[in-house]
């Protein structure tokens, strides 16, 4: 949807630009997306009678294995779209949005294997957003000091990750 939004913005962004977006965002993205969300809702699918579509493969390391290579996937064809960083910190943000409050297991360790070196900031953040927002809706006690927590909007915690993420890039290539 961010990517959609991004491209609004865009005067006349081409056909091949297009043609380009839908090939990456729909069904790689997507279907990452839907899997990550069946995941995370896995048991309040089963209290409701609902269908379950990670519940759908074979076995829990099956579901883990296509979540991955789902993952790698759409990262890499993120990579090849213009504004590259953009797309595949969003891949990595949204992924990151789902596992953060999963426990680690098999199913989290190879799809944030398949992130490579966005995983990390991007997971910190999400954490980082959770714990602010826990602090300034009171739900932790406050932030110390009785002081409110600053509003975190999306938009700065995507600079954030994105300017983490060009530097690691930065690091790496420089090493």
């Amino acid at each position: 949807m961010l990517a959609l939004i991004a491209l609004a913005a865009d005067p006349s962004p081409g056909a091949a630009t297009l043609d380009a977006l839908e090939d990456v965002y729909f069904p790689w993205v997507g279907a990452l997306h839907s899997l990550l969300d069946s995941v995370v809702d896995r048991d309040e699918d089963a209290a409701g009678g609902q269908l379950n579509l990670a519940g759908c493969y074979g076995s829990p390391a099956e579901a883990a294995t296509r979540l991955r290579l789902l993952a790698a996937a759409a990262r890499a064809r993120a990579s090849a779209l213009p504004g590259a960083d953009k797309h595949e910190l969003l891949v990595a943000a949204m992924v990151c949005h789902y596992l953060v409050e999963l426990e680690h297991s098999a199913l989290t360790a190879g799809v944030y294997e398949a992130l490579g070196g966005l995983a990390r900031p991007a997971r910190t953040l999400v954490r980082a957003h959770g714990v602010l927002r826990r602090f300034s809706t009171g739900r932790a006690g406050g932030a110390p000091g009785g002081r409110s927590a600053p509003a975190v909007t999306p938009a700065c915690e995507f600079e954030v990750v994105r300017v983490r993420a060009l530097e690691q890039r930065s690091d790496a290539r420089a090493a």
